[in-house]
C-alpha cells in the first residue's frame, strides 16, 4: 500500500462546542475532546492514504492500544477550538500520533499522544506498518510534544479486582464501530461515567492514561471497578468482561480543582 507523497505533516481541524456537547457545568465533556482528536486523526490519515476506508480494502484497520490525554482548561458551549495533530514517529509495531488542543484565542488547553497498531481483520493479530511505505516520510519528531508517551498502566489491586463491580454495562448497538466492536471513545465514556456529580462540581479530569487490552462486542457484560491510589487526587479503573474475566481495558485517571 502506497502512502501520498504531498500530504502535510501536521493536520489541522478546527471545531465549534455545540451545545448537546456540554455537561451540566456547561463544559464540553472529555468523551466529545476526545471526538474532535480522533477525527482530526483519521482525517490526516486519509490524506496520507491510510485512512480506515482505504485500510478496509486491504482486510486491514487501525487498533489504539493506549493514549494519554491531558486537558487543562475545557471549554464552553459555542466556543470555538482547533486540534492539531502530527505522526511523531513509526516503527513495524507501532505508530505514535500526537495532538494539540487550542481554544479560539490560539492558546493551547491541552495534548494528547497515541499509540496505534495495524490489525489484520482476518487473523486479528498485528501487521507489519512497513507495508504502508512511505508513512516513516510523515514521521515529525522535532515538533515535540509536551504530553509523556503512553505507558502501561497498572491494574488495580487484587482485593479491587475481586470485589463486586460497581458498575455492569451490557454493549448494545450504540456502541458498536465499524470492525463491529466498543468504539473507542467509548471506553472512556464509561470510565468518565464512574464518578460522581459532585466529583465534577469541585474537580476536573486533568489527565486520562487508557490502554485498551482486548475488543468489548456486542451483547457482552462489562464489569468496571475503581480505587484510589496513593494519590488521592488518581483513581485506578478496570473493565473486564463479567463472564471471562478478562481485562478489556485499564484506566488512570487524574483530578485538579476545577480553574473556572
Amino acid at each position: 500500500m502506497n502512502i501520498s507523497d504531498s500530504a502535510p505533516k501536521i493536520f489541522s481541524y478546527q471545531f465549534i462546542v455545540e451545545p448537546f456537547h456540554v455537561d451540566f457545568t456547561g463544559h464540553v465533556n472529555l468523551s466529545h475532546i476526545c471526538d474532535y482528536m480522533l477525527y482530526a486523526a483519521e482525517s490526516h490519515a486519509e490524506i496520507l492514504g491510510c485512512g480506515l476506508e482505504e485500510l478496509l480494502t486491504h482486510n486491514l484497520s487501525w487498533f489504539l492500544t493506549r493514549a494519554v490525554i491531558e486537558i487543562d482548561k475545557y471549554p464552553k458551549a459555542y466556543e470555538k477550538g482547533k486540534v492539531e495533530t502530527w505522526v511523531e514517529q513509526t516503527n513495524r509495531l507501532f505508530s505514535i500520533r500526537n495532538i494539540d488542543f487550542f481554544d479560539e484565542d490560539n492558546k493551547r488547553f491541552g495534548g494528547a499522544r497515541l499509540m496505534w497498531a495495524l490489525v489484520d481483520l482476518t487473523t486479528h493479530t498485528p501487521a507489519d506498518l512497513s507495508t504502508l511505505e512511505g508513512l516513516s516520510q510523515y514521521s515529525f519528531p522535532e515538533r515535540k510534544s509536551a504530553v509523556a508517551k503512553p505507558a502501561k498502566v497498572p491494574d488495580i489491586s487484587a482485593a479491587a479486582s475481586q470485589a463486586t463491580p460497581q458498575k455492569l454495562y451490557d454493549v448494545a448497538y450504540s456502541d458498536i464501530d465499524i470492525n463491529q466492536h466498543f468504539n473507542s471513545v467509548k471506553y472512556i465514556e464509561k470510565i468518565v461515567d464512574m464518578f460522581s456529580l459532585d466529583d465534577y462540581r469541585t474537580s476536573q479530569i486533568e489527565r486520562l492514561e487508557i490502554n485498551y487490552a482486548a475488543e468489548a462486542k456486542f451483547g457482552a457484560t462489562l464489569a468496571l471497578r475503581k480505587e484510589v491510589t496513593q494519590n488521592p487526587e488518581c483513581w485506578a479503573v478496570s473493565m473486564r468482561d463479567n463472564t471471562s474475566a478478562e481485562t478489556i481495558c485499564r484506566a488512570r485517571v487524574s483530578w485538579k480543582k476545577r480553574n473556572d
